[in-house]
């Protein structure tokens, strides 16, 4: 299931199509870091939460907190350059919680 979820999402991103409010029809099995993040019955299954999960669970600590804190200074980048929208309704839309940076120390 952790390949299917990231095969879709890399083929919207190889298409250059939008992917932050995008859902794979594949869902991922909850897990401990489901439980340990707080995160709702349908949240990280099968969204850009269940792809950083996919990514915690199998690369390296320090691989994963190399991506999570790039991840998290272009969201910060994001934040600072557009007014349109609140960046806590994009984490909504990509199925993340406030607790996602939580990741790092898990």
């Amino acid at each position: 299931s952790y390949l299917k979820v990231l095969l879709h999402f890399r083929n919207l991103s190889a298409h250059n199509q939008r992917v932050f409010d995008e859902k794979s029809s594949d869902e991922i099995t909850r897990n401990n870091y489901h439980h340990l993040l707080g995160l709702n019955k349908d949240e990280g299954l099968n969204d850009i939460m269940a792809v950083l999960i996919i990514g915690k669970s199998l690369l390296e600590n320090d691989d994963f907190k190399n991506f999570l804190l790039e991840f998290k200074k272009n969201l910060e980048i994001l934040d600072n350059n557009v007014n349109t929208i609140d960046v806590s309704l994009l984490l909504s839309k990509m199925g993340m919680n406030n607790n996602w940076f939580n990741m790092i120390n898990n």
